[in-house]
């Protein structure tokens, strides 16, 4: 899209935001058990008093993306 022609341009995202993160493990991990740990720790967020009320959904891990 040729700059000129943008017009006005909006910051949808300027009050929320979605992270993601890589988690390495070691190949023999359990996974179901770094999907525990990430549920967990997610959970602990969320109950937090100050960090809590800015999250929106939990904390969610897709799986393995690739293996190195």
């Amino acid at each position: 899209v040729p700059f000129g022609s943008l017009g006005a341009v909006q910051n949808m995202s300027r009050d929320w935001v979605i992270d993601k993160f890589m988690i390495n493990v070691s190949y023999d991990a359990d996974v179901a058990k770094v999907k525990k740990v990430v549920k967990g720790i997610g959970a602990a967020l969320l109950d937090d008093p100050e960090l809590g009320p800015l999250i929106i959904e939990p904390v969610k891990m897709k799986g393995v993306e690739q293996f190195g």
